[in-house]
């Protein structure tokens, strides 16, 4: 009998700690204020962004698809504006991230719920399970938007002909070629519009430390088959040595072959996205493209990128923890808008900071994991500091607080 009461008791238990929430009724209640203010805030910034890029291209695409019937046009058109909407909110989430968690945390201070809060024994720390939410999903968000959703939107516009991005990847220059600087040579070719892995007219100039030593030319260079992404093949062409008794007449020395396998450090896969900047390159591309060591000298750093796209979806986050950290820290002895000037200022210094760091990074001037990583571990250590001094007892409830709760009478 006892045992079967025991039993009750156990599954009336468990049913009861399965009803329980993960988070209290207080940070569901944050959450869905920081929610709801970072979701105003990127719609504006959306919408305001959006305007002022799709006007100059929207006439364009109306037009491209206008003589397919309205109904077309109106979906291109669409589609354009979804696409460059992905684009531009990846750009602007930090912003409103940081905005939206400062305006919840200045609305909850201003109309008096942190104090009440406060009164009951909660320090900013133990009240700071919204925060760590808000901002492990804004990580979240930031990666995807950064390494997926964002590239695929350009790519789709690329596919489709739709505003300006398909002229980066357009392969046919105005004079029709290129020059490569790859190492101590210098290639000149023209990249075939239809398959990017060929090379015409071909003329590679090899030099030495003091001078030029040798021309090869070829009508065409195609990537061998089977071989690294170097290894490359001529076809019908000419190749001449410099020495010191060539006797000034170049087509004396001139050497002819149909076909010569040659080490070209060319990536085909990166003369497709060549003029592609990496921040728009899918995620596959840009790892490919990171470990490959065919790129030539003067072109993007894709391995610093790839760093960037991981650091930088830990700012907003953090960015907007420590905002909030000094809002809450500075209206403790100031007034409320100082406190919001200054969290304000904070978040322009950090986003300042990520554009240099990105900056540095793009032109190696450090690794490019230190220079990806170092905005991120700076404002982890300044998150910790923070939350670690206001954890303190004597920061649970700042002295001006307690001076604006005035003392009850006592019962007689």
């Amino acid at each position: 009998m006892e045992g079967a009461e025991a039993t009750e008791r156990a599954v009336a238990k468990g049913r009861s700690l399965k009803r329980l929430p993960i988070i209290g009724s207080y940070s569901r209640y944050m959450v869905g204020r920081h929610v709801w203010h970072i979701q105003i805030v990127l719609i504006v910034l959306v919408c305001i962004a959006l305007a002022v890029d799709i006007s100059p291209w929207v006439g364009s695409v109306w037009s491209n698809a206008v003589g397919r019937g309205v109904i077309p046009a109106v979906a291109a058109s669409f589609r354009f504006s979804l696409y460059r909407a992905l684009d531009i909110t990846a750009q602007v989430f930090p912003i409103a991230c940081v905005l939206g968690m400062l305006w919840t945390e200045a609305v909850h201070s201003s109309t008096g719920r942190r104090l009440m809060i406060m009164t009951t024994g909660k320090s900013f720390v133990r009240a700071a399970t919204p925060l760590l939410i808000v901002a492990l999903a804004a990580t979240v968000i930031q990666f995807s938007l950064d390494n997926y959703l964002r590239p695929s939107a350009v790519m789709k516009l690329i596919e489709e002909k739709l505003g300006s991005y398909h002229d980066y990847v357009d392969r046919s220059m105005p004079n029709g070629s290129v020059w490569l600087a790859l190492g101590s040579d210098i290639l000149r070719a023209k990249i075939d519009s239809a398959d990017p892995d060929i090379l015409r007219e071909v003329e590679l100039y090899h030099f030495s430390k003091t001078a030029l030593h040798a021309i090869t030319a070829a009508a065409v260079a195609q990537p061998a088959a089977g071989g690294s992404a170097s290894s490359w093949v001529l076809l019908d062409g000419r190749m001449w040595e410099f020495g010191e008794d060539t006797g000034g007449s170049l087509a004396a020395f001139a050497r002819r072959f149909e076909r010569q396998e040659i080490e070209l450090p060319v990536d085909p896969l990166w003369l497709s996205y060549r003029q592609l900047e990496p921040k728009y390159l899918p995620a596959a591309v840009l790892g490919a493209l990171a470990k490959s060591a065919d790129i030539p000298s003067d072109q993007h750093n894709y391995a610093a990128w790839q760093q960037l796209r991981k650091a930088q979806a830990f700012v907003p986050g953090m960015l907007g923890l420590l905002a909030a950290a000094v809002c809450y820290v500075v209206s403790a002895r100031f007034s409320l808008a100082i406190a919001a000037m200054a969290s304000l200022a904070l978040g322009y210094l950090g986003f300042a900071a990520m554009r240099l760091m990105t900056v540095i990074a793009e032109h190696a001037i450090l690794p490019s994991h230190i220079a990806a990583w170092a905005l991120p571990t700076i404002l982890l250590i300044c998150c910790a500091a923070a939350f670690w001094q206001l954890a303190k007892p004597d920061r649970a409830f700042p002295r001006k607080i307690l001076n604006k709760i005035k003392p009850q009478p006592a019962l007689p």
